[in-house]
Order: structure tokens, then sequence, then C-alpha cells
């Protein structure tokens, strides 16, 4: 995959799958992928807030899957991880599935 309408239309396709499998309440792509300014050596970064119940498992899994279907690193962050002084930054770029 190589541009955030690609990564995107995969995401809301794989949606309810995601929710089901791994407990994704909501996922979207930051970083240069969704700003429109990914090189071809830039890997995936991917916003995921899971439903409650999930675990490191759960996110483990989910990074290996996403992986493999996109053919990208894939750098999953989750709200609650985010740092306080990139917190502002990764909310204004996201963009959700």
């Amino acid at each position: 995959m190589t541009n955030r309408d690609e990564i995107l239309d995969l995401l809301k396709a794989l949606k309810s799958d995601l929710s089901a499998r791994y407990k994704v309440r909501s996922i979207g792509v930051f970083g240069s992928f969704a700003r429109r300014e990914a090189r071809t050596d830039s890997d995936v970064d991917i916003l995921v807030d899971f439903k409650d119940g999930a675990d490191l498992f759960d996110l483990i899994e989910l990074s290996q899957y996403l992986e493999e279907k996109i053919g990208r690193h894939v750098d999953l962050a989750t709200p609650r991880a985010l740092r306080p002084e990139i917190r502002d930054g990764i909310y204004r770029d996201v963009v959700y599935a």
C-alpha cells in the first residue's frame, strides 16, 4: 500500500473483522501517511483504541495482521500510551477509518 487512501480503504473494509477479532473500537492513520508525506521507506503509524477486555496479545496480533495486509512496517499507538508532548500533534494528524 502506497498512500493514505488505500490504507484507509483497507481499514474500513476490515473494520468489523478488527472489532470482532482484536477488540478494536476505532482505528486511524496518523503521521506521514495521514499528511500525505510518506516516502517509500515510511512505516505506517496507526492510532487504535481498544474495547474493554483487550490485552497485549490483541495489540501484538493486530500489529502483525496489519503489517501482513498493508505490506509495510506498522507502528501502533493507543490513546493512553501517547506522551503529552506529542498527543496534540497526533490528534491533529489522525484520519479515522
